[in-house]
């Protein structure tokens, strides 16, 4: 054997003992002397793909193919480094070479599968992956990777089948625990996957994403302690994991800790930069805390810039093709039981048919009941969580959407970037979020004039304002209500204060305001119910906050979850009176708590998330109810105490008046609505409007 075979040799045994270094030393002189050798640029290639540097192993296996363009190995090699280097196409194009050469080539398959995976092909994916399943019908990673497939593709049937299938084949697989427990997860069966994580981490204890799953199982079941040890216990084993922190962040959201959440989601921007659903969650969070109107605008304005900006003009609109009819797309995570629909569903019903199409992009994975009934009411209903923005962009404008709404926001699960490439001809922002989105190719938001007064706020919105006469909120309960009871403090002579508003809605200055409430009217007590109470310890941190200025645990009611909307909306019965939350006024509660007969007092704010409540009330002509400072919510809440005939009366009366005003006149608010559209599609660049 001469030199150069021997020294190769130890390269090559260097590198199976995992000593690269040693093996690039060896591999750098043998270059030096044989820089053609299609063997050793093969070899050297593959140790610096293996040591990260993929720009050096890119140089060598190119050039060694270029050498022999018939070695499948080399061609599934460079293969690799093209899907690290994420040029897929490039990737599967050698795949593709190494598998024409060698038809039986286990490795190739699966890493074409990969690749056509990640390029969301996932019919030839499977394919590829079938075909490496013929060769080695005994090895679990086949499976694994079509049961992926499946998943992604919301299969869950047939996926749980391939998972269970490499489970079987692999029983010591931490991998397979886990993706099994995302599948049980994705279908809402939390209990399921939590037993999954706890077998991946029985194999594999120092597995973060196993940890942050089991966060997110937990947080869903409202054990919010508990859910944060586990997004702690990932940060640990992985400090740069920004998934975990953006996660913890609305945990303490939901548990109300606002300035831990936002410490968290600044982390997670910090950890990867052009996060958008973290810088989302922040600008979201703003809404909870006393921030003005001009730092809302900045920061929405700076979301844009940093994850928007660089998607606009991705597609061109010379102007509104007239069509028969106007092509609405709604565009929603909340396709579901969830308190946008309660706003969404009357304006559906309500759309003139003859003059609008309805087309609804659906972001939701488990649907229920409310989910089918959208479809029903749907011109053209399209699935799209499997979607990325981009296909769900081109799926948009490929439908000639002439008006593309969105209902969230910088809420959870938005798809604000759908929005950023503007596919359609003009876009508006609408009910589910109180504030600008921040991006300019949004053009138009819905709102009234109470909520956004002419003149005071339109200065801090990247839209233009639309202004309904009738405001810009129209309700259907949905479901069939219990009947309304006697007023409870009659019987026990005890009044009951009750908001069912979100935690991050009852900060410490509104506790402050509602213990100075409960003090001056001696017998009173509060109920409270939110998701974030089920957990043992945020329970326990709002007894204490109430304590620290004077309310004793006795006086604070904290209600159960409740399974159904029925049984929800039951409690309201044994509550006097509802108490709006500021600055963040309550939407979809206080119109639960008037169609209960519950009146609601709020403190109107200068914002559009501080004035619903206002913009309700006074719809309703209810003014003696709007208060315009907190010593004037108190005096009026304590003066209300007292007229057990006033609270009487409109126990009795708050159902009819919802139902005899605009507020619940589908047919009025469509018109309204469909006024606006038409005028913004036939100008889209109005300020003016007529109604």
């Amino acid at each position: 054997m001469n030199d150069f075979e021997t020294n190769l040799n130890k390269a090559i045994q260097h590198y199976f003992k995992g000593q690269y270094d040693e093996a690039e030393i060896i591999y750098s002189k043998l270059l030096k002397i044989e820089s053609e050798n299609e063997n050793l640029l093969n070899l050297a290639g593959v140790l610096y793909l293996q040591k990260g540097n993929l720009k050096k192993a890119l140089n060598l296996l190119s050039k060694a193919v270029s050498k022999n363009s018939n070695n499948p190995d080399i061609q599934n090699n460079l293969g690799v480094v093209h899907k690290e280097l994420k040029n897929l196409k490039e990737a599967l194009k050698h795949f593709r070479s190494a598998l024409n050469l060698k038809p039986d080539y286990y490795e190739a398959y699966i890493n074409a599968g990969l690749v056509s995976k990640e390029e969301k092909n996932f019919p030839v994916a499977i394919n590829f992956f079938e075909r490496a399943l013929k060769l080695k019908p005994d090895c679990y990673e086949p499976h694994f990777n079509i049961a992926n497939c499946y998943k992604e593709q919301g299969n869950f049937n047939l996926a749980a089948t391939f998972f269970n299938n490499s489970i079987k084949l692999s029983p010591n697989f931490y991998g397979h625990y886990n993706n099994l427990g995302n599948l049980f997860q994705e279908k809402g069966q939390y209990n399921d996957a939590i037993l999954c994580y706890k077998n991946a981490l029985s194999i594999k204890p120092d597995y973060p994403e196993v940890y942050y799953n089991m966060g997110i199982c937990l947080n869903e079941l409202a054990l919010l302690e508990e859910a944060i040890g586990y997004f702690t216990k990932a940060i640990k084993i992985k400090p740069n994991y920004a998934n975990a922190y953006n996660n913890l962040g609305t945990v303490y959201q939901d548990q109300g800790k606002l300035i831990q959440a936002m410490e968290c989601y600044k982390n997670a921007l910090r950890l990867k930069s052009d996060y958008s659903k973290a810088h989302s969650n922040l600008v979201y969070l703003m809404q909870f805390l006393p921030y003005s109107e001009k730092e809302h605008y900045i920061e929405a304005n700076l979301w844009w810039i940093r994850h928007g900006l660089k998607l606009q003009h991705k597609y061109k609109h010379k102007k509104f093709s007239s069509k028969n009819k106007i092509r609405i797309g709604y565009i929603s995570p909340d396709f579901k039981e969830h308190s946008v629909s309660y706003f969404l569903l009357p304006l559906l019903y309500g759309h003139n048919r003859n003059k609008f199409e309805i087309y609804c992009y659906s972001d939701v994975k488990n649907e229920d009941k409310i989910t089918q009934l959208i479809k029903k009411i749907s011109d053209k209903f399209q699935q799209i969580f499997t979607l990325s923005n981009e296909d769900a962009a081109e799926l948009i404008y490929h439908d000639k959407i002439d008006i593309l709404i969105d209902i969230t926001g910088h809420t959870q699960n938005n798809r604000l970037l759908v929005f950023a490439m503007k596919p359609s001809f003009v876009q508006i922002t609408w009910l589910g979020y109180p504030s600008t989105t921040g991006i300019p190719l949004i053009d138009y938001r819905i709102t009234d004039n109470i909520a956004d007064p002419i003149g005071d706020t339109d200065k801090y919105y990247s839209e233009k304002l639309i202004r309904l006469p009738s405001g810009f909120l129209c309700y259907d309960p949905l479901n069939n209500a219990p009947d309304i009871s006697d007023m409870p403090a009659i019987k026990s002579n005890m009044i009951t204060f009750c908001s069912f508003n979100n935690l991050p809605k009852i900060n410490e200055n509104v506790i402050s305001v509602w213990s100075k409430i409960l003090k001056e009217v001696a017998n009173s007590q509060l109920m409270l119910k939110s998701r974030g109470l089920f957990d043992p310890t945020t329970r326990q941190r709002y007894y204490s906050m109430f304590k620290e200025h004077g309310i004793q645990k006795e006086k604070i009611i904290m209600l159960p979850r409740t399974h159904s909307t029925f049984e929800h909306l039951k409690n309201y019965n044994n509550a006097d009176i509802g108490l709006d939350t500021f600055p963040y006024n309550g939407t979809t509660t206080t119109f639960e708590a008037l169609w209960m007969g519950i009146p609601v007092i709020t403190l109107k704010g200068k914002c559009h998330a501080s004035r619903v409540g206002s913009s309700i009330l006074e719809k309703l002509n209810l003014l003696e109810l709007i208060a315009d400072s907190e010593e004037t919510y108190i005096k009026k809440t304590v003066q209300l105490t007292f007229n057990f005939k006033k609270i009487s009366e409109l126990r009795i009366q708050l159902r009819n008046i919802l139902l005899s005003s605009n507020l619940m006149n589908a047919k009025n608010f469509a018109t309204s609505f469909e006024n606006a559209l038409e005028q913004v599609i036939n100008n889209p660049t109005t300020r003016a409007f007529k109604f």
